[in-house]
């Protein structure tokens, strides 16, 4: 323990940070560099965005000064497996295009894509870069965010991953990562995420639809087409989280999904 809080950085009631204030990227790097094109990302939905406007910034721009170094390194684990659930899904669908598809499985901690899931809550709401219809909101942070990202405090009974499967039980699988936090009473409650337009939710909160978030703590995602099956798997410590889907593949195409908005095309 140092002892010391850093007054820049949100995990400063730890009381266990170093001197030295770093930059966070809100979307982890290793993630926006799969979009970066011409050292450009496109980013819409912030703030500062004009509503429903694409910006073109360097990865570079897209953080903000609110972990100190300690507190940010501690971090980097849920970086890194987050990256390899994007790349997964991406990857998995690339192969079942090519002529002889092999059948793969990936192991992750789902611990960490859950951690990873709040880390990228907090940092929204400690830059202050949550919004609601091109207004910007100012929701609290809370002190059980950071105990259970830095304390290993328990998770609240219904709190915690969710996956969801789509109304229509189809998934248009296409390049994209989006986070849109959803806010209530000045606070987070949940956060819907997007892995390449698979959806995830962050429950953070007992939701007043019992349904809404999905599968909690899914424990595998198996991808078929005919015999070749690929498996994602979210290791848990409680051996009760073990339900799981399986997801048949149909087709490739270009074409966008009929809900795809005008503006996203651009």
């Amino acid at each position: 323990m140092t002892k010391y809080s850093h007054p820049k950085c949100y995990a400063k009631k730890t009381k266990n940070c170093s001197t030295k204030i770093s930059g966070e990227h809100i979307i982890s790097d290793n993630i926006l560099e799969l979009f970066e094109h011409k050292k450009k990302v496109k980013i819409a939905g912030l703030p500062w965005n004009e509503h429903q406007k694409f910006n073109l910034l360097s990865r570079k721009a897209l953080f903000a000064n609110i972990l100190c170094t300690d507190h940010n390194n501690a971090l980097s684990p849920y970086d890194t497996e987050a990256g390899k659930l994007f790349r997964c899904i991406k990857e998995f669908d690339s192969d079942f295009n090519n002529i002889m598809p092999k059948s793969e499985y990936l192991k992750l901690n789902g611990h960490y894509i859950e951690k990873w899931m709040l880390k990228v809550v907090c940092g929204l709401i400690a830059s202050r870069q949550i919004s609601l219809n091109g207004i910007k909101t100012n929701p609290i942070m809370k002190d059980i965010y950071i105990d259970l990202l830095f304390n290993n405090a328990n998770w609240p009974k219904h709190w915690g991953l969710y996956f969801k499967i789509p109304y229509d039980n189809q998934i248009h699988k296409f390049d994209c990562v989006g986070i849109v936090p959803l806010t209530g009473n000045n606070e987070v409650k949940a956060a819907k995420f997007l892995f390449n337009n698979f959806k995830f939710n962050l429950v953070l909160g007992n939701p007043d639809q019992p349904d809404f978030g999905g599968i909690h703590r899914i424990n595998k995602i198996h991808m078929t087409d005919g015999n070749i099956t690929k498996t994602i798997t979210f290791e848990w410590a409680n051996p009760k989280f073990n339900n799981w889907v399986t997801l048949k593949r149909t087709r490739t195409t270009r074409e966008l999904p009929a809900d795809w908005d005008e503006w996203m095309k651009k």
